[in-house]
């Protein structure tokens, strides 16, 4: 038998109950209502987020693309001349043209300012490429790529893995194609862990040029 409480026919354990089922039920309600806030204020930031990019893509704002698996894009034209007129900038290490959104200048001069990279025509070396022919940005005059010294390699991997770590940190303005390459990161990454003559030639890679997607979404 259990006892009653001042008089009332429902056990004490009932009321016990009910308050807890209470208190759950607040907790509840709040932690879904936190949780909508959350939602609420990242599509908010992401909103305001694209829109600072695409106003900062300048004139490329006319050519952004969308693709279903990582969103909205834009590019550039590889024709240098228009290129130019895009704002996009030719960055030798990632190897091609770079919508300004993603061009990250401290990263490019920090790699590039006052150093050579070896570039050949030839797998045996003797057809050397001049690294300001190439900066010029005329991607159709090596349709079949470069070879390339192992220490540019080298370097143009660590490019790519502190440019992709770069590009996620705040504030965010786009992320390049070649950063969410993962087997290309994955072989940067395999890559540093070697070591050979920093100017023999690389037989089992070539440097290609092209024009790389600018993606204005972080997810």
């Amino acid at each position: 038998m259990i006892p009653e409480v001042g008089g009332s026919s429902q056990p004490t354990f009932f009321h016990q109950r009910n308050k807890k089922n209470a208190i759950i039920f607040v907790i509840f309600m709040l932690a879904n209502l936190f949780t909508f806030l959350a939602i609420v204020l990242a599509k908010w930031s992401l909103h305001n987020n694209f829109k600072s990019v695409t106003a900062s893509a300048g004139s490329v704002r006319s050519r952004i693309f969308h693709d279903p698996l990582h969103g909205p894009y834009i590019t550039c034209p590889e024709d240098p001349v228009l290129a130019r007129q895009e704002n996009c900038h030719f960055d030798l290490l990632a190897n091609g043209w770079i919508p300004s959104p993603c061009f990250d200048s401290v990263l490019y001069h920090d790699f590039m300012d006052g150093r050579d990279y070896g570039f050949f025509e030839d797998i045996q070396g003797k057809r050397r490429v001049d690294q300001e022919v190439i900066m010029e940005g005329d991607t159709s005059t090596y349709p079949e790529g470069l070879f390339v010294t192992f220490h540019e390699h080298f370097e143009h991997c660590r490019y790519l893995l502190n440019g992709s770590s770069r590009a996620i940190a705040p504030p965010f303005t786009g992320v390049l194609d070649i950063f969410r390459n993962t087997p290309h990161l994955q072989h940067c990454i395999h890559l540093l862990t070697q070591s050979r003559e920093p100017g023999s030639i690389e037989t089992t890679v070539k440097a290609y040029f092209g024009s790389h997607r600018c993606y204005l979404s972080i997810i």
